[in-house]
């Protein structure tokens, strides 16, 4: 990108040139296309967040919910597996252990976010599972898996399913920027709204 390259050495960068709206940084580059380009590494990681927190989320507070018993045992188990540990303390483990990735760290950030999705699905969704449109639509004989994804998942909670899926994002990129900003993230050869 040929907003992203250095001015020559010797060359005075001046907060309000003309053209650039935002003004320019200490080397010269442009401050609107450095935000501009930025977005591209806020915006992907938090979607690999919203992949993992709701492709795993949303299914385990289904089954949880609609089949109860030990399924909803095991979930909550795994859940408070999940919580007991410190979300930014084990995605700092995560970064020190392998090489800084800011997916495989928007993939863990996505991972600790399923415990709540889960539960908020388990929760609406048991409610639901014992009334009667769900009793007579097991009786015309649809089967499980039309009834979990059609009427309890897209019928009945699909604003969960969004609402969540947009808080995630947004606290992914908050995490993104503030482990950018401690250089725990984007790399400054990269341009992150971080850093």
């Amino acid at each position: 990108f040929s907003y992203l390259e250095e001015r020559p050495s010797g060359a005075v960068a001046e907060r309000k040139e003309s053209g650039h709206w935002f003004g320019t940084d200490k080397d010269g580059r442009d401050l609107l296309a450095l935000i501009v380009a930025g977005c591209r590494t806020a915006l992907l990681p938090g979607l690999v967040a919203c992949l993992f927190a709701l492709g795993l989320g949303i299914p385990l507070g289904l089954l949880g919910g609609y089949l109860g018993g030990r399924w909803a045992e095991v979930i909550q188990f795994a859940n408070s597996v999940v919580l007991s540990f410190p979300r930014l303390v084990l995605i700092l483990v995560v970064i020190c252990a392998l090489d800084p990735d800011v997916y495989l760290t928007m993939a863990v950030l996505g991972i600790t976010a399923v415990p709540r999705i889960s539960e908020i699905m388990r929760t609406r969704v048991g409610q639901m599972a014992r009334s009667g449109f769900i009793l007579a639509a097991r009786e015309s004989g649809l089967s499980d898996w039309k009834i979990l994804w059609r009427h309890l998942f897209w019928y009945q909670n699909r604003t969960v399913f969004f609402i969540q899926a947009s808080l995630v994002m947004a606290d992914s990129i908050l995490v993104e920027t503030t482990l950018s900003y401690l250089q725990f993230g984007t790399k400054p050869p990269a341009v992150s709204w971080g850093n």
